[in-house]
């Protein structure tokens, strides 16, 4: 009974947590920026100086993008990844997870 109740916790945790992937955002100009990001979105940003940021967006205006203390402006983006969740990855990796601990329960049975 314990060994199921640990398994179905490790599995519910990582179902809870999920999967996400970057995609990229084009950042050509403060327009297309602010079509494509919002309020909240987790961002990956490669400054034309190649320094790396990563937040959560706080605000965006016409020359910047900002949040938790930080403030880009648009003109010195190279690269922005937006971080959005894979419900493909997630079921994926959990199904796998739960099949692997199946046969894991199947075999110290045996």
């Amino acid at each position: 009974m314990t060994k199921y109740l640990l398994i179905l916790t490790l599995l519910a945790s990582i179902f809870l947590t999920g999967c996400s992937s970057l995609h990229e955002v084009p950042a050509s100009s403060s327009a297309s920026v602010s079509q494509n990001l919002k309020v909240g979105d987790t961002v990956k940003i490669t400054k034309l100086s190649n320094d790396v940021l990563e937040f959560e967006i706080e605000g965006i205006t016409g020359k910047r993008v900002f949040g938790e203390g930080i403030s880009v402006d648009i003109s010195d983006i190279g690269k922005i990844e937006k971080k959005e969740f894979s419900v493909f990855k997630t079921l994926s990796l959990s199904s796998g997870l739960a099949i692997l601990g199946a046969m894991g329960i199947l075999i110290i049975a045996l």
